[in-house]
């Protein structure tokens, strides 16, 4: 006979390709949403009734700036201090009072500082974002790792789909994961729920020991060739041609 050789299913690599692109893409937009979306609006409303406004660009978002960031800071404390800590301000000039002040733009909220004429830090406060706050933004990566973590799970079981192989030749019938099992070695087919599952089991026995080879129609693209051969030497009636009668029949 001709060696057959057979990958999964177009239909199983097509719908195993979709989910994982979507899980993985999934897990992408979570983190582009937490990571620069969110925070460049919360930049935008932070610095819409600055003036002159600066030109936003996430250069401006600095990482290190959340609610914690007052903690360090009290009258001891110069602007090059704070320029040291989190870069060059990315606002300056004067509030509503006409007092100096200095902001430090974060991915959510913002570090107001106040500044008397020697740039020294009399007033700190942590303004959070009213869009989308820290516990917004780590609920979002949150469920980025969560998204993330199935899409690799289901990369892996993609690659598993891909790399699927039934080979048969005149030797035997060779699965993935299982070993070559001769023709002589297979002892009894179980066919009873084809029809609904789409599956048969064989039982085989070799080397003194026992073991079941399961074909799947879903799985393996040459069903309906390999179960045909396999039924042909012995002498079993083939489930699939049963099945295609069948619905043939119903038409």
């Amino acid at each position: 006979m001709e060696q057959i050789t057979s990958g999964s299913t177009t239909e199983r690599i097509i719908r195993t390709s979709l989910i994982t692109v979507f899980a993985l893409g999934a897990a992408g937009w979570c983190f582009y949403d937490a990571y620069v979306k969110y925070p460049l609006q919360n930049l935008e409303r932070a610095v819409r009734d600055l003036t002159p406004p600066p030109e936003l660009s996430r250069d401006l978002i600095v990482p290190a700036v959340d609610a914690k960031s007052t903690d360090a800071i009290d009258k001891r404390t110069f602007l090059k201090d704070l320029v040291a800590r989190f870069g060059e301000p990315g606002w300056r000039g004067k509030n509503a009072k006409g007092k100096s002040e200095a902001r430090f733009f974060g991915p959510a909220g913002q570090l107001i500082v106040t500044l008397d004429p020697g740039d020294r830090a009399t007033k700190a406060r942590f303004a959070q974002a009213e869009y989308k706050n820290a516990k917004d933004l780590a609920v979002q990566k949150g469920m980025g790792v969560v998204i993330g973590l199935l899409g690799v799970l289901l990369l892996v079981h993609w690659l598993r789909v891909m790399i699927v192989k039934a080979t048969m030749t005149d030797e035997g019938i060779k699965l993935v994961g299982h070993p070559l099992v001769p023709f002589d070695a297979l002892t009894e087919l179980h066919a009873e729920e084809y029809a609904k599952k789409g599956c048969v089991g064989i039982d085989y026995e070799m080397d003194a020991r026992a073991g079941t080879l399961r074909l799947d129609d879903y799985k393996i693209k040459a069903f309906p060739e390999i179960i045909a051969e396999i039924c042909r030497r012995k002498e079993w009636e083939d489930p699939y041609e049963k099945w295609q009668q069948k619905k043939a029949a119903s038409k």
